[in-house]
């Protein structure tokens, strides 16, 4: 039944990601952007498999006593938290894809521009 229903520490994770991946907002380059959109990615999965146990779990109770509604109505709060905090790494991850694209476009411009320093330099000579 509902009592013997064991949750993992979701919590714990989403703060390691989100410690660990914070949104980017300046404009200089930043290496570690591939690492976090892995680590966000990773994140986001293991956070659906866990929304996904606990609601199977929850509809398994069958029959709910009177006497574990507070305890189903806690854990259905947590739940809703965790979605919560999905759709919270959906946007991270899509800011970090984002900022991605454009580290990648800036660095295709700079070799782009190197590029024709370097002709137009050969060219003088």
């Amino acid at each position: 039944m509902i009592e013997s229903v064991k949750f993992s520490p979701i919590i714990p994770l989403i703060m390691g990601v989100l410690l660990s991946a914070p949104m980017v907002s300046s404009c200089k380059p930043q290496a570690p952007d591939l690492e976090r959109l892995r680590a966000v990615e990773t994140a986001n999965e293991q956070l659906r498999k866990d929304i996904s146990d606990m609601q199977k779990r929850i509809r398994e109770a069958g029959e709910i006593r009177d006497d574990l509604k507070p305890l189903i109505d806690e854990r259905r709060r947590a739940v809703n938290e965790a979605l919560s905090q999905k759709s919270a790494l959906r946007r991270q991850e899509t800011a970090l894809r984002l900022r991605y694209i454009e580290l990648e476009s800036r660095l295709k411009a700079f070799r782009d521009k190197f590029n024709n320093m370097k002709s137009s330099v050969a060219n003088q000579n």
